[in-house]
């Protein structure tokens, strides 16, 4: 039963995890990488859940509901953080002119902005190349020093959820930031512009001179931008 226990944390946790969830990955990959993953973790945390595995039906009926909740909690902290990373991108292509053109979602099928998409996908390939994809299974294994079986659950999981959300919609801002200040000034520009020029075509000149200005502001802090993100959800993963 312990082994049933840790399939149901482990596959929760990489049902919504950041890349693991991508529906580009295949169903059978992932049910394997997470039996695999499973038999790894249990000799470590067969001790641990002793209690739940030995006890009756509604006891291990419970514990098989608190290692989903558990699995989930984990899974969605890791992934608000590239979700919110999405929203921002997805405004910043507003602010600048390119929310025109689509692409699918790197982790699902719904059409989002050509730029954001491309980001999203960047910033998914990071979370592997930097070696966070191994961070979120070492935090797999600390979540049972983390949410031992006597702790109240529902507020520990709501308020870690709660945090990770906080500190990821801030992170977007602070990184959506100088593309909304650079979009605001451009336009305040253009506006006055066409009021003491009426007959000039602004908005013919506005595009493009706004498309270039987001880029280059894009290509001066897409390292700062993207390593701000990492950091924020190497040290997410690390508190476990």
């Amino acid at each position: 039963m312990s082994a049933a226990l840790v399939v149901a944390r482990v596959a929760a946790c990489l049902m919504v995890a950041p890349g693991f969830s991508s529906p580009r990955v295949s169903m059978r990959a992932r049910l394997f990488f997470a039996l695999a993953l499973s038999l790894m973790i249990e000799p470590l945390a067969r001790e641990r859940l002793a209690a739940d595995a030995g006890g009756t039906l509604a006891v291990q009926a419970l514990a098989l509901l608190r290692e989903t909740g558990i699995g989930l909690t984990l899974g969605l902290v890791a992934r608000v953080y590239l979700l919110c990373f999405d929203m921002m991108t997805a405004a910043m292509s507003n602010f600048i002119g390119l929310s025109a053109a689509f692409a699918p979602s790197p982790d699902g099928d719904q059409q989002m902005p050509t730029l954001s998409s491309v980001l999203g996908l960047a910033a998914t390939m990071l979370v592997f190349a930097s070696g966070l994809d191994a961070e979120l299974i070492r935090a797999l294994l600390g979540s049972y020093q983390a949410f031992p079986p006597d702790l109240a659950l529902s507020q520990a999981l709501m308020g870690q959820y709660l945090d990770a959300l906080s500190d990821a919609t801030l992170i977007g801002l602070r990184i959506a930031g100088p593309l909304l200040v650079i979009s605001l000034v451009a336009n305040l520009a253009f506006g006055a512009a066409s009021r003491f020029v009426p007959q000039a075509p602004i908005y013919f000149v506005a595009s493009p001179v706004l498309i270039g200005l987001g880029l280059l502001a894009l290509y001066a802090m897409e390292r700062p931008a993207f390593g701000l993100l990492i950091d924020a959800l190497g040290q997410r993963l690390a508190s476990w």
